[in-house]
């Protein structure tokens, strides 16, 4: 049975005083380009993505900024994660995928102890649910899963395809999008699957992963 789900502590209208943070949170985040390039890299790219979905989404500027900051922090817990299994070039086995999976859980404990970032934890915890249920850590399904953890979420998985990674080739754009709209990478929320296909040609042209 699934956990019950943390509730974002503040009405959105209270995160634009977050954006103070912004240079803060870039520079900590790119302070990790020295352990894993693309764990920045990547962080940033998913940031620019989550913009662009909250806007077609009709979401406003302070609910937008406080996703904005879920995403260049999402992946923080990784800092946790043994150098062994996080720039393995080959399959990670079972043991390593279970030590993999707590980055979520570990990236929430590190951001909660900060007051004002109370409600950028819980985006971070849940980045990794899925609509059906059968995400991690909490097993959240639906609505359950705050509307912006599930933003990052999806803005997450299309970077992660389309970006050559030691163990893989990078999707072509087109391929990506249509492994997430059959469910090849877990199942997601109807409404943002709708984003994404309207969006597309945006993310193609404008937001590219690097070619290495």
């Amino acid at each position: 049975m699934a956990d019950q789900p943390r509730q974002l502590t503040a009405p959105p209208h209270a995160a634009a005083h977050l954006l103070q943070y912004h240079d803060l949170i870039e520079s900590i985040v790119s302070a990790l380009d020295a352990r894993d390039t693309y764990t920045a890299s990547h962080s940033n790219r998913v940031a620019d993505m989550v913009l662009v979905l909250a806007a077609a989404l009709g979401l406003d500027p302070d609910e937008t900024a406080l996703i904005h900051i879920a995403a260049h922090l999402h992946d923080i817990g990784k800092i946790a994660v043994p150098d062994a299994v996080l720039r393995k070039t080959g399959p990670l086995t079972a043991d390593e995928w279970q030590e993999m999976r707590r980055h979520p859980v570990t990236g929430y404990n590190i951001l909660r102890r900060v007051a004002d970032f109370q409600d950028i934890a819980v985006l971070v915890l849940h980045h990794h649910e899925r609509w059906d249920g059968r995400g991690y850590p909490d097993g959240l399904s639906g609505d359950q899963i705050p509307i912006s953890a599930q933003v990052v979420s999806m803005a997450d998985v299309y970077d992660a395809l389309v970006s050559k990674r030691v163990y893989k080739d990078a999707y072509a754009p087109d391929v990506a999008v249509q492994m997430i709209l059959h469910g090849d990478c877990g199942a997601f929320n109807p409404l943002l699957l709708d984003c994404l296909t309207d969006l597309q040609d945006t993310f193609k042209a404008e937001l590219a992963a690097p070619e290495a």
